[in-house]
C-alpha cells in the first residue's frame, strides 16, 4: 500500500514538473530563450547558461586555467549602471537571491525573484551578463578569495584525492585540471584577460536564457527581446574545443594506481573508470549501474562495504554528466589498516556487474530510486530551469528533461552486463594515507 501511494505520488509530481509545457524561441542574433509557465508559486527563475566551461582552457592557454571561474567570481561585483553594492542593494530590497557558477561545461548566472520583480529581474541580470566592468579593485579582491579557495582544496581529504585521481585518469585532458585553476594560473590572470573573454564568449550565439514562473510565454519573449535580443550576432563566436583533445586513460603515469601520503588523519582511496559522455546511448545505463552500486542504503556498496565490512561509514560512487569523456567513481573514507581490501572488495563488487545479470527485483527498485531522486531534484522552480539549460546546453535539448525518465525505465537486465562489460575496463586507482 505503501509503495502503491508512493509511486501514484512521484507519478503526479511528475506530470506536474517534468511534463509542463516547455517552450523555445530563437532570437535573429542566435540567443535561445527556454520558457516554462508554472503556477505553483509566485516565484519565477531565470538562469542564463554561457557555452563556455573550463574545458577549453588547457587549449585557449593552459597558463591561465581558472579564468572562466575568476569571470563568475567578478562578474557581478559591477557593471556600468550599479556597483557591487548596489545591486547587493537592489536584489535584497525586492527579496530575490542572485548566483553565478561555473563548471567543466558551461558558465551560469542565476537570478531568482517573485513574480511582481520579473522586470526588474531580466533588468538585472541582462547587466551583468552584458555590461559587467571588472573594476581593478574587485578583481584583485576577488583574486584572493580565490587563491584562498584553491589552498583551502588541499585542506579537504575527498578534494585532494578526487584532484589526484583527474590527473591520473584524464592525462592531459582539460578534464584533468580543477575549475579554480591553479594557484600560479590565477596568479597570471589580468583584468584584461577577463574582459578580452567576456566579449568573446558573452555573446548571442553561445546563450541560453531559461524563465521558469507563473508568467506568460508573450511577456517572457517581450522583456527578453527588448535586452537580450537587441546584442548584436557575432560571425565568429568559438575558435577551440576540446573536442580536439583525446582522453588519454591513465597515460601520464606507469601504472594506473598511485599511493600518496598526506597529512590527514584518514585514508582515502578512489577507484574510478573512463566513462560515456553524455550524448552516448550507454549515458542512462551508467547511471543506472551507479544506482546498483551507491543508491541509498538497499545498493551494493552500501550492504558491502559499511553494513557487512565495515570498512567506512562514507563509502558512494558517483557518475557526473559531462560532455566529453567522464569519469566513473568509486571512493571510500576508512581507516588506513583496510585500504587494500577495501579495494579488492571494490573491484569485487564491480567484477559482480560485469560477469552476471542484475535480478528483476534489484532492477526495479533501482529505476525507481533513480526516477524519484530525478523527479525529487525538480522541485523548485530554480532547479526545474537548470535543468532545461543544462540539457539543451549538453546538446541533449531541454525535451531530454522528460524522456530521460523514459530511457531510464526501458533499461533491460541483459543490457546493463553488456554495458558493464564494456566500461569496467582498466581501474584507475588513488589511495591517500596519513603522513607519519
Amino acid at each position: 500500500m505503501i509503495r502503491r501511494v508512493l509511486f501514484l505520488s512521484l507519478l503526479l509530481l511528475q506530470i506536474t514538473i517534468l511534463d509542463a509545457k516547455v517552450e523555445k524561441y530563437i532570437f535573429p542574433n542566435g540567443l535561445k530563450l527556454l520558457h516554462k509557465n508554472t503556477n505553483a508559486n509566485q516565484i519565477v527563475a531565470i538562469e542564463i547558461f554561457i557555452d563556455a566551461g573550463s574545458v577549453d582552457e588547457y587549449i585557449e592557454d593552459k597558463n591561465k586555467l581558472g579564468i572562466r571561474n575568476f569571470i563568475q567570481s567578478t562578474i557581478a561585483k559591477g557593471t556600468r549602471k550599479y556597483s557591487a553594492e548596489q545591486i547587493n542593494e537592489l536584489i535584497e530590497s525586492i527579496g530575490g537571491k542572485l548566483f553565478t557558477d561555473t563548471g567543466e561545461d558551461y558558465m551560469e548566472i542565476c537570478v531568482i525573484v517573485t513574480k511582481p520583480y520579473f522586470e526588474i529581474g531580466i533588468d538585472l541580470i541582462y547587466e551583468i551578463y552584458q555590461n559587467p566592468t571588472f573594476l581593478y579593485k574587485e578583481v584583485e579582491k576577488e583574486r584572493e578569495v580565490i587563491l584562498a579557495s584553491i589552498s583551502a582544496r588541499k585542506e579537504d581529504l575527498f578534494t585532494t584525492t578526487y584532484d589526484m585521481f583527474n590527473k591520473l585518469l584524464y592525462c592531459n585532458h582539460p578534464y584533468a585540471f580543477p575549475v579554480t585553476g591553479t594557484t600560479e594560473t590565477v596568479k597570471n590572470i589580468t583584468r584584461q584577460d577577463l574582459i578580452k573573454f567576456h566579449k568573446k564568449y558573452f555573446i548571442p550565439q553561445n546563450t541560453i536564457v531559461v524563465v521558469v514562473g507563473n508568467v506568460d510565454f508573450d511577456l517572457v519573449k517581450h522583456y527578453v527581446g527588448r535586452s537580450f535580443g537587441k546584442i548584436s550576432a557575432k560571425k565568429e563566436y568559438k575558435v577551440v574545443s576540446a573536442t580536439s583533445q583525446q582522453v588519454v586513460h591513465g597515460g601520464c603515469a606507469e601504472n594506473l594506481e598511485k599511493e600518496y601520503k598526506e597529512k590527514f588523519n584518514q585514508a582515502y582511496i578512489m577507484v574510478g573508470y573512463t566513462a560515456p559522455e553524455v550524448s552516448s546511448p550507454d549515458y542512462p545505463k551508467v547511471k543506472i549501474l551507479n544506482a546498483m552500486l551507491s543508491g541509498g542504503m538497499s545498493s551494493r556498496l552500501f550492504a558491502v562495504m559499511r553494513e557487512k565490512k565495515a570498512y567506512a561509514y562514507e563509502v558512494s560512487s558517483f557518475y557526473p554528466t559531462r560532455k566529453y569523456k567522464s569519469r566513473f567513481v568509486i571512493y571510500m573514507g576508512l581507516d588506513e589498516r583496510f585500504v587494500d581490501e577495501a579495494k579488492e572488495n571494490i573491484l569485487k563488487e564491480v567484477e559482480k556487474l560485469k560477469n552476471s545479470i542484475p535480478d528483476e527485483e534489484e532492477i526495479v527498485r533501482v529505476k525507481h530510486y533513480t526516477r524519484g531522486t530525478y523527479i525529487m531534484s525538480h522541485v523548485t522552480n530554480k532547479q526545474q530551469a537548470w535543468y532545461l539549460g543544462w540539457w539543451e546546453l549538453m546538446g541533449r535539448g531541454y525535451e531530454y528533461d522528460t524522456t530521460y525518465i523514459d530511457e531510464i525505465l526501458s533499461i533491460g537486465r541483459e543490457e546493463l552486463k553488456t554495458v558493464a562489460e564494456r566500461l569496467f575496463l582498466k581501474p584507475v586507482v588513488v589511495k591517500i594515507l596519513p603522513e607519519k
